[in-house]
């Protein structure tokens, strides 16, 4: 902020845009059926650290320790699969 001369709120504001951004540009490539070196489980998990990134650094102050509700959180989407029932 201080380097760019800009405010708080300016610089969320950007950030914010460039997250915006590159998730359109995520999103655009995993929907895209397209050959690729990376198989799409590696692809998935990937996406799934970014979501998990994106939400530790939205939610949460990012850098503190952990505490149990981030715990809790990491635990549900990356360990803990989630069951899916079919009721057709």
């Amino acid at each position: 902020m201080k380097q760019h001369d800009v405010s708080r709120e300016e610089a969320v504001k950007a950030l914010k845009k460039m997250l915006k951004d590159d998730w359109k540009e995520i999103n655009k490539e995993c929907v895209v059926d397209q050959p690729s070196f990376v198989c799409r489980e590696i692809v998935s998990m990937l996406v799934g650290l970014a979501r998990m990134m994106e939400l530790r650094y939205t939610e949460f102050d990012g850098c503190a320790a952990s505490d149990r509700v981030t715990k809790d959180v990491v635990r549900a989407v990356l360990v803990t699969p989630m069951v899916i029932v079919d009721d057709a």
